[in-house]
Order: C-alpha cells, then structure tokens, then sequence
C-alpha cells in the first residue's frame, strides 16, 4: 500500500499492514505508539530544527523572549521539547509554508524539517537550535512479528545486509 507518512503508524499498530516505512520525525511527533521499531534504514535524512529570521542574532532559544509564538506541523515535538527547557511557548499548527510565519511577523520562530538548510536561506532563516535527527524507519506490528516470525525476521535480516553492504560500498 501506498499511504500518506502520517498513517503508517496507525496502519501498523492496528494490523492493516504488517509492517511499514516512515519517518522517526512522524514516530516522534505522534508519541507512543505499540509497534515494534527494528531497524534505522539510514535514508531520508533531515533534522528537526528551531530556525528563526535572519538577523536576530543567533541565541538559545530560550533567552530574549517572554512567550515565543513557534510555528510548526510538529505540536508534540516542539511541546516536549520547550516544555523540557521550562519555556512557555505558544503554537501556531500549520500544514505547509512554516518557513513563511516569521517572515510576515505570524510568529516569531518555526519548528520544522531541515535536510540541507536550503530552504531556510531561501527564507532567510537561520537554525538556532536542532531538536532531533530523523531517518526512515521500519516498523512492524508487535502481533505480526509474533504470529509471522520467520517471514518478517528474514526479511529484517535481509534488509541489516543490504544496509551493512550499502554502506560499507560507499
């Protein structure tokens, strides 16, 4: 199946599919889920990051702002992650164009992917400060794994050495 990133998860978990691909930045946003995570596929790399409008001065995020108005599609990650370093903050949900809200004064700093940095310069926008890494992943469903041990276990195998030969050819 072909089905949008933010509902492999749920396909998962709940036994339409056996297993899936996606993304530890939609593993982390949507918090615990009960599926089995075996294995990094070491593709798709980006980085959550907090960037802001060029020209504020690189700083930690949490010095110069009473209560920041962070724009993001990852509520739960930037939630957790400000709510760790004591900070309030307050979240604009958006779907697309994050890197537009600090241009036209919608909030003041954005929570978003970032793989190259180039559409943040294309914005000008500079990361302050990175949140998490994100890969693909496999994910497989806790019942599956059990029930289908040998096919998927094999599969998972197979998949370790095909990542063990890619990397060690490159």
């Amino acid at each position: 199946m072909f089905i949008r990133a933010v509902d492999v998860p749920t396909y998962v978990e709940h036994g339409a599919a056996d297993l899936g691909i996606v993304g530890k930045d939609v593993l982390l946003e949507q918090g615990h889920r009960d599926l089995y995570e075996p294995l990094d596929l070491k593709f798709g790399f980006c980085r959550i990051v907090v960037a802001e409008a060029k020209g504020k001065g690189k700083r930690p995020v949490t010095k110069g702002w009473t209560k920041l108005r962070i724009a993001t599609k990852y509520p739960r990650i930037t939630e957790r992650y400000f709510s760790q370093k004591g900070f309030p903050v307050e979240i604009i949900k958006l779907y697309g164009s994050i890197e537009l809200a600090p241009l036209v004064g919608l909030a003041e700093q954005i929570v978003d992917l970032s793989s190259s940095g180039q559409t943040l310069r294309e914005h000008h926008l500079v990361e302050v400060e990175e949140i998490a890494n994100s890969t693909a992943r496999l994910v497989v469903n806790r019942a599956s794994l059990k029930i289908k041990y040998q096919g998927i276990g094999d599969l998972i195998q197979k998949l370790q050495k095909g990542l063990k030969t890619f990397h060690e050819n490159r």
